[in-house]
């Protein structure tokens, strides 16, 4: 149930680390062996199944030559820091490797999450990997249902090894994903939908499945192996489940139908230390001349912009909705709309002198809008101070994820496009590795990657340029 690797790089031959693992064959970059992430995909060598349907016929034989070295792979892992998401350990069957969990280990080392593909051969080495909190997320091959196993695999013990495996990722809390291909020649397709939505003996948890896209062409792991004659054909559809487990965020709150407001404290972070910055920024501008000062002026303007589209986001979506549903807390509805409008006026004033001095710089100018700045500091400080105490975990119990994630896009969908990034850069710059986990895993894949291969180092580039020098 995996991309399928294409033809290996380099000829086949004995591998410098097959101690750890045989590889047959890897994809450097793939986005779609783990639902959301970029990653590198290893595929393993072996399997001791034999579903008439493989895709990768290549990888059965366990003793057959590795394409690739663990030690190649994991160079190449080591130059991608930073921008890729993770590892995937697929094959063949995976867990057939001895040395599986300590090719994990060097992955995780790297600071990569690792995602393991297995239709659960071998449960006891599964449970180690599980129980040492090694795998990150799981991509389980639900062969058939139990009486149809050995019809599918060709092994008779191979139900009891899968329901084994499928226990223990059903009780671990792992993200996971169940597939179950249906070939008609082998399964009927409607009782094994029947089957995977009706939560069975031993498939059950909170997923659901739902109908994929027909199975492409299968891809061989080495350009002699040939297709095998039962390899999947018309008709040939999958089935999918998923099921995303984290636990103190915001898959968690939202599984429970409340809104994760921890998002809005990390903004307010980034709008706090902005503009602490933003009156010695002007003070030390002038010393960088006129590049310094456009500068200063751009980030400035774009800050002054993105706190404007903050509050009308909150005005037209959040609070209408929290005046009609918690009536008895209209005094505190109404301090946060007068706040709000306190802020649009100085907002508008630090704008206009902005303008006048970026155009022409004098002292006075400069003085002006430095205490405009430290104004609308203070009084954003004050403004999200209780905005943070009172009104979020109010937010928690009357809005929905749906309508509080409305709000944070009204936001994001009026900074242009241009200025996404900088302000991406502006939210994590003191995010610890969980929130920049938490907005950078909700991004969509494309910028995502953008952002990692490009966007974050522009951004510092940018951030050593805004130094009182103007070098970097």
């Amino acid at each position: 149930m995996t991309s399928g690797p294409p033809a290996p790089a380099v000829p086949p031959g004995p591998a410098a680390s097959a101690e750890v693992i045989r590889i047959g064959g890897w994809s450097r970059l793939s986005t779609c062996d783990w639902p959301g992430r970029l990653v590198t995909t290893v595929f393993c060598q072996g399997c001791p199944w034999r579903c008439g349907y493989c895709h990768n016929p290549g990888l059965l034989p366990a003793r057959a030559p590795a394409a690739v070295s663990w030690d190649e792979v994991l160079g190449h892992l080591a130059r991608r820091t930073g921008l890729l998401d993770g590892i995937v350990f697929s094959g063949g069957e995976p867990l057939l490797q001895r040395g599986l969990a300590q090719a994990v280990r060097e992955a995780r080392a790297l600071g990569l999450q690792v995602g393991l593909h297995t239709g659960g051969a071998f449960p006891r080495r599964l449970a180690r990997l599980l129980d040492g909190g090694l795998l990150d997320w799981v991509g389980f091959d639900v062969k058939a249902p139990p009486g149809r196993y050995e019809r599918v695999t060709g092994v008779g013990h191979a139900a009891a090894s899968a329901e084994r495996s499928l226990r223990l990722l059903l009780s671990s809390g792992v993200p996971h994903q169940l597939r179950t291909t249906v070939d008609p020649s082998l399964l009927d397709p409607p009782a094994m939908a029947d089957w995977t939505t009706g939560s069975p003996d031993w498939v059950r948890g909170p997923h659901s499945a739902r109908r994929c896209a027909r199975r492409s062409p299968s891809v061989p792991i080495r350009p002699r192996a040939a297709v095998r004659p039962g390899a999947c054909g018309p008709g040939c559809v999958t089935l999918v489940a998923d099921v995303s487990v984290k636990t103190g965020g915001s898959s968690e709150m939202e599984s429970q139908g409340r809104p994760f407001t921890h998002d809005m404290v990390v903004v307010h972070r980034m709008f706090r230390r902005e503009f602490h910055e933003a009156a010695d920024r002007v003070r030390t501008a002038p010393e960088g001349g006129r590049a310094q000062v456009k500068r200063v002026a751009e980030r400035l303007s774009l800050l002054l912009e993105t706190l404007h589209h903050h509050h009308a986001g909150e005005d037209a979506l959040l609070w209408p909705k929290l005046t009609e549903r918690l009536p008895g807390q209209g005094d505190l509805w109404r301090r946060m709309e007068d706040q709000h409008e306190g802020l649009a006026e100085r907002l508008a004033r630090a704008a206009a002198l902005l303008d006048r001095w970026s155009a022409v710089v004098n002292e006075r100018d400069g003085a002006e809008l430095v205490a405009v700045l430290e104004e609308v500091s203070r009084s954003v400080d004050a403004h999200f101070d209780e905005e943070e105490r009172e009104v979020l975990p109010l937010v928690a119990g009357v809005v929905s994820p749906e309508e509080w994630a409305m709000v944070g896009e009204a936001a994001r969908t009026a900074v242009p496009k241009s200025k996404l990034f900088t302000v991406l850069g502006m939210i994590l710059k003191d995010a610890d590795a969980q929130e920049r986990e938490m907005i950078i895993g909700e991004m969509p894949l494309p910028p995502r990657v953008i952002w990692r291969a490009v966007g974050e180092r522009n951004f510092r580039r940018r951030e050593l340029r805004l130094r009182p020098d103007g070098k970097p």
